[in-house]
């Protein structure tokens, strides 16, 4: 934390120690992809090239331990002063009072409780560090636009559920990580099927409806509420730009 090294692999070697000690067959050749594949495997077993009926039980606790860790870490990573997207633009969710005056929090919470349980922000940065995906970092920018223009039309007295903008801005495009490799080319139009079916799983349906409704081309043809406006908005805001040798947000 000192350093501001709150990589992937930072986390990986700070528990090391820790991991081979509690799995004697630990191989640290290719572990935080198996880590990641772990992880990916709550939201979308079909997605994963690992057996994980095959994982050893001993294995399982170090891959869970490493986790945890790793969300520790992206805690801290957040309130830093770290010139990186995913310090600048933190994906917060909404406050303790923000989710007491929601109309129907037990949604959101459903939400919140699923994105937890899976470890999805782990698993996005894991992909985004093992496989160069930087869709965590698009999607810290949509939430942080998405809640910035939201609380703002709250506050002015607009009827906008600060939960829906929330929960669609951070999971409007975890469809992404359920395309399998063989539709790696079609991801950006099979990712709303598989976002829409994450969501369903979940039964967190307004949320997720506004979710996949992100990319509406003509919006004359949709009537759609005012936390999809907020959506589509900064989804388009948020884009990779070219940086030299890579394409960063």
């Amino acid at each position: 934390v000192e350093k501001k090294n709150y990589s992937c692999q930072a986390v990986y070697s700070l528990c090391q120690d820790i991991l081979i000690v509690i799995d004697k067959k630990h191989n640290p050749t290719n572990w935080l992809y198996q880590v990641y594949q772990f992880a990916l495997s709550k939201s979308f077993p079909e997605a994963i090239d690992l057996s994980v009926k095959d994982i050893s039980d001993n294995c399982r606790k170090t891959f869970l331990l490493y986790l945890e860790f790793l969300r520790v870490i992206s805690e801290f990573q957040k309130s830093s002063d770290y010139s990186i997207f995913q310090s600048k633009y933190p994906l917060n969710f909404l406050s303790s009072e923000e989710k007491n005056k929601l109309e129907n929090p037990a949604e959101y919470k459903r939400f919140l409780k699923a994105f937890n349980d899976e470890y999805i922000y782990e698993m996005m940065k894991l992909s985004q560090e093992i496989l160069n995906y930087n869709t965590l970092d698009h999607i810290c920018g949509v939430n942080w636009i998405a809640l910035f223009i939201g609380r703002q039309l709250y506050n002015l007295g607009l009827p906008v559920d600060l939960g829906r903008i929330s929960g669609a801005a951070a999971g409007h495009d975890i469809g992404k990580y359920g395309c399998k490799d063989v539709e790696t080319e079609r991801t950006p139009y099979l990712h709303y099927y598989y976002t829409d079916m994450w969501f369903k799983k979940h039964n967190i349906f307004y949320i997720g409806h506004v979710a996949v409704n992100h990319s509406v081309w003509d919006l004359e043809l949709e009537n759609l509420p005012l936390e999809s406006l907020i959506l589509i908005y900064s989804d388009f805001r948020v884009k990779n730009v070219n940086n030299g040798p890579k394409e960063e947000m």
